[in-house]
Formats: structure tokens, sequence, C-alpha cells
């Protein structure tokens, strides 16, 4: 199902994973994955060794993918057969890839990796409708919703985000997308738990839709 959602890493004031997916982001979906994954000392631990390895795609650099992929200098529209071209090339970029970014870096032998920031879609709370953020600073994970026509508070993660232009279907400006629940990373809950748990933050049996 096409659920947008992001999948972040924050470690040292940074995020060297911002990863923008396109499908399945609800907390059943891309939520149990990112969870399941953190429930996974050994993963969890050469994720975050692994960080380093990792820098934000050049131009230059994604220029060079494209090409291999058959895709022309600035072209704005690609067809299914560049896009899955493209996807073998340079899967970490590929919009169908979600939590596992995650398995992608923590399997990494060593070689640098380029990957895609896309942070500021968490701004976008229209379209961005559910983030997940695994932060090594404060050793938690934290689930984020989208639709939300509240100010953040100062300090919150993605305050200062910039806002965009896009409206809710009622005319209301969207903020970025706000937190829901967080848990330590050494006391993560079952994924029944999980989904419990964000179902009762929410305060309804299944979250809403449109901003």
């Amino acid at each position: 199902m096409g659920t947008r959602h992001l999948i972040a890493v924050h470690k040292d004031g940074q995020y060297p994973i911002a990863q923008y997916g396109q499908w399945d982001g609800y907390p059943d979906g891309q939520g149990v994955d990112v969870l399941a994954f953190c429930q996974d000392a050994g993963k969890l631990q050469r994720l975050e060794a692994n960080l380093g390895l990792l820098h934000e795609i050049t131009q230059e650099e994604e220029r060079a993918i494209n090409r291999k992929a058959g895709i022309p200098d600035g072209v704005e529209w690609i067809d299914m057969d560049q896009a899955e071209r493209r996807k073998r090339l340079a899967p970490q970029l590929s919009r169908d890839t979600g939590a596992k970014i995650l398995d992608m870096v923590a399997d990494r032998a060593g070689s640098p990796m380029a990957v895609m920031n896309a942070l500021n879609f968490a701004a976008d709370s229209l379209f961005c409708e559910w983030a997940y953020v695994i932060d090594f600073d404060t050793r938690q994970l934290e689930a984020y919703q989208g639709f939300n026509t509240e100010p953040l508070s100062e300090g919150a993660r993605f305050a200062s985000l910039p806002l965009r232009e896009e409206k809710s279907h009622s005319g209301e400006q969207c903020y970025p997308v706000k937190l829901i629940k967080a848990w330590p990373l050494d006391a993560l809950p079952s994924q029944e738990a999980f989904l419990a748990e964000i179902k009762e933050a929410l305060g309804v049996e299944e979250p809403e839709e449109g901003c």
C-alpha cells in the first residue's frame, strides 16, 4: 500500500540516514520492520558502527548511477524499466527500500556508501504519514505520525524544519510530523505491545486519514 514515510537514524546530532519510503509506512508495516531490526542487538551495534561509512549522495554520483541505468542527464521523469535498473545499481536510493536500508548499512563490509537525505520530508506531514527514528544519542526508538495541524513545541525533533506550503484538506497549515511514542532501545516492546501502545497513544482504533 502506498503509505509514504521516513526512516531516520540520529547520532552525534546528525542524521546519517533519512530514508524516504513509498510503501507500507503504517506501524504494522514498516514500523514493525524497524522494531524487529532494533530488537536484534547485533544488528543495532553493526548499524551504529557503520554510520561513518555513509555520505549524502552528490549530484555527480547520482548522474553516474543514472547513466549506467540508461537515464539521460536532465530527465525529470523515468519509466519503470529505468527505475528498476537504477534500483539494481543503487538499492539504497530506491523509494521501495524502506526499513531494508538499516540492514544494508549494518551489513556493509567497510566500503563507503552514498545515501539519500530526505530529512525535510518530515516537515511535509500532509504526505509524510509516518516516521520512525532510531536515536543513538538518546538510545530510543521513536514513532511519529503525519497529518499534523498543530505547531510543534520549541526544541521538538523536526520543529526547526522549514514549513511546506501545502495546506490540509480543510485549509489548515500542516506542520512537521509529531511524536506519538518512544521506547528505550534496551527495553523495546513486543510487536503486539508496540502496535497496541501506538493505538493507545493515538486514542483511536486506527489513525485518521487526511491532514
